[in-house]
């Protein structure tokens, strides 16, 4: 699809990373001409400024409406997973993100839960844990708990800088891509330009798409969003790497100021594993 090609490759060339397709040199017109190889096209990709640009950067602020904590109910669809697990997830604002999955016949089968303090994933099926201090990270990127939590709530962000505001409109480049999207790239850098993402947004602001890549793995992040009122589809996945992974989150209506449930704690006899294998229910 030309549309994600070109915001792949416009989001590296943003974030100051070279290509290995290579690209041709920006020239100005008016506004930024930014032009990306893309197979045997050059496809000009033009961002906008001034009075046009705030007012996409206001629209696309509208959705991210302030707010203290929130409860998340649905489903997850995995690929090759013959059942569909519900998933509750709590949240406090910039503070927390705890993740419970329940499996039919079974209950809670796993946790992940996200603090300035630990990371912590459970797995009770095969009892074992995962847990890391999140400090290096928190250094990189100190709003990284409010980022992730824009991707359950369908919202836009900024690296080290949260959810999106209008008055955040210089820290990204807006690209019409057609009638009705446009692209946002966050030009700040997370971990000196070793994580790189960005978005597609429809006209009236809201989130359509995230792409996000991480110079040490193969592939890349790509997740697109559909709504109904305040209910949030999100489906994609891990892409290009060694091996696809793909899932679908079904999420109800947010249920806003929820007090939520608790934290769990590790139990004695659970063995420590790696973040991937803590994943693994079968």
């Amino acid at each position: 699809m030309k549309i994600k090609k070109s915001f792949i490759a416009l989001g590296m060339m943003l974030a100051g990373v070279a290509l290995s397709a290579g690209a041709q040199t920006a020239e100005t017109v008016g506004v930024e001409e930014v032009y990306v190889e893309e197979s045997v096209d050059t496809v000009p990709v033009y961002s906008i400024s001034g009075a046009e640009k705030k007012l996409v950067a206001e629209r696309i602020a509208s959705w991210n409406k302030s707010w203290k904590s929130v409860e998340l109910n649905g489903k997850i669809i995995l690929d090759g997973l013959p059942v569909k697990p519900s998933v509750k997830i709590y949240m406090e604002s910039g503070k927390k993100i705890l993740l419970s999955v329940r499996v039919p016949f079974i209950g809670e089968a796993a946790r992940i839960e996200i603090t300035p303090e630990a990371v912590i994933g459970i797995n009770k099926i095969k009892k074992t844990y995962y847990k890391s201090d999140p400090k290096s990270i928190l250094e990189a990127d100190p709003t990284i708990v409010s980022e992730l939590q824009a991707i359950f709530l369908g919202r836009v962000a900024l690296p080290g800088g949260g959810e999106f505001r209008s008055s955040d409109s210089d820290k990204v480049e807006i690209i019409p891509s057609d009638a009705d999207t446009f692209m946002v790239v966050p030009t700040g850098k997370i971990a000196d330009g070793a994580v790189n993402f960005g978005y597609a947004v429809s006209l009236n602001g809201r989130l359509q798409e995230l792409i996000g890549m991480y110079s040490a793995f193969d592939g890349y992040l790509e997740l697109g969003y559909s709504y109904s009122g305040e209910k949030v589809q999100i489906k994609g996945g891990l892409v290009g790497g060694k091996k696809d992974f793909g899932a679908t989150l079904q999420f109800d209506e947010p249920n806003w100021d929820s007090k939520g449930f608790s934290s769990m704690k590790i139990p004695s006899d659970y063995r420590q594993v790696g973040f991937r294998e803590v994943l693994k229910l079968s």
